[in-house]
């Protein structure tokens, strides 16, 4: 197997039983299965486990009745927008105010 792909992803984890939620990253490693075919291996804390959606049970209670939510990707911090130095604003005059000559 040739490992092609590599993500980080977040799983959100519901106890119906007690109601905590949790989230958890997983790395899910996409490789090609030498036939033409995908297959997912994962990686818990670097180390090999099941999926998430498999025998989850609380952390808090340690019931099975966990629901699993879709991974999401983790967060990217926003880019934050270069500063504008006071006065080199946008000195456009409004549409209409101006001469026209």
């Amino acid at each position: 197997m040739r490992e092609t792909d590599v993500f980080s992803e977040i799983w959100t984890f519901i106890c119906q039983h007690c109601s905590h939620v949790w989230q958890d990253e997983y790395e899910a490693r996409h490789c090609d299965d030498g036939h033409g075919g995908d297959t997912v291996s994962w990686r818990y804390r670097g180390l090999c486990s099941m999926p998430p959606w498999a025998n989850a049970t609380c952390v808090n209670c340690e019931a099975a009745m966990v629901k699993v939510l879709p991974a999401v990707p983790p967060a990217v911090p926003p880019a934050v927008p270069p500063a504008v130095p006071p006065g080199s604003g946008d000195r456009r005059r409004p549409a209409g105010t101006g001469s026209a000559g």
